[in-house]
């Protein structure tokens, strides 16, 4: 036993084991920061905010939480609209802050200002939507006007129309948000245009700017959220400065 101690301490005072466990915690730091690096590239990669990153490394939240936010807001799930009285006198003015832009205006297109004093009437595929739009206007506050320029746009009222990235119906919804929403036959012109008006509900009091809502129903909510002001692609742009367009068509119509 004494042999045994004596080894001890001859063991313990030996510069080289310090230095051999010095180096060993030297390269247990050194590749856990390696390691946090190159998950934090990873992320980065990913598309993941710095904010979402941070919660991550840290333990805060796990990678499926993060993602289960992301698909949350994408589908405008997370902020429902409040429980507002119909018609009193707090409903109309945010109605007047939330379905008018505050921005300028998009550049008008020549040929489609020129609609608005050629069109003196509702055409008659317009015309067989109307009453199940004038419902579902009803139901989510939004206006008639706004929901028939978003269905000109997005299929020109033909309840069939299926875009290249798999858009169904009057209000072109993604399967994923026609799922999401409950919609069992996204063909069905009252279950797309209802589904259709409480998702652009939504997208307007998440954003409370017109604009920003347009852009979130074509772009997505969550990349409209991240960058804070319409994305720059030409076809979002487009999409927004049309529907204000066909609204004012609209405005006159009705």
């Amino acid at each position: 036993m004494r042999l045994f101690r004596t080894e001890l301490r001859h063991s313990l005072g030996s510069p080289r084991l310090w230095t051999t466990l010095f180096a060993s915690l030297i390269f247990v730091v050194f590749s856990g920061n390696a390691l946090a690096m190159s998950l934090k590239f990873k992320l980065e990669m990913l598309g993941y905010n710095e904010h979402e990153i941070s919660a991550i490394l840290s333990g805060r939240e796990s990678r499926a939480d993060i993602d289960r936010k992301i698909k949350m807001k994408m589908l405008c799930l997370n902020v429902p609209p409040p429980p507002l009285p119909l018609d009193t006198t707090e409903t109309k003015a945010l109605k007047e802050i939330t379905l008018k832009p505050n921005r300028e205006k998009p550049e008008s297109l020549p040929f489609i200002e020129s609609l608005v004093t050629t069109q003196s009437r509702l055409l008659e595929r317009e015309k067989q939507y109307l009453p199940i739009i004038q419902t579902a206007a009803k139901k989510t506050r939004i206006d008639e006007s706004l929901l028939m320029a978003v269905i000109k746009v997005e299929s020109n009222f033909d309840a069939e129309a299926v875009s290249p990235k798999g858009a169904m119906g009057l209000m072109q919804l993604m399967p994923s948000t026609a799922s999401s929403l409950g919609v069992a036959n996204p063909f069905n012109p009252t279950q797309n245009v209802h589904a259709g008006a409480e998702y652009l509900s939504q997208c307007i009091y998440t954003f409370q700017d017109m604009e920003l809502a347009l852009a979130a129903y074509n772009a997505g909510p969550h990349l409209v959220g991240q960058l804070k002001k319409v994305p720059p692609y030409p076809e979002t742009r487009d999409f927004i400065r049309n529907v204000f367009l066909y609204r004012k068509i609209y405005d006159g119509l009705l």
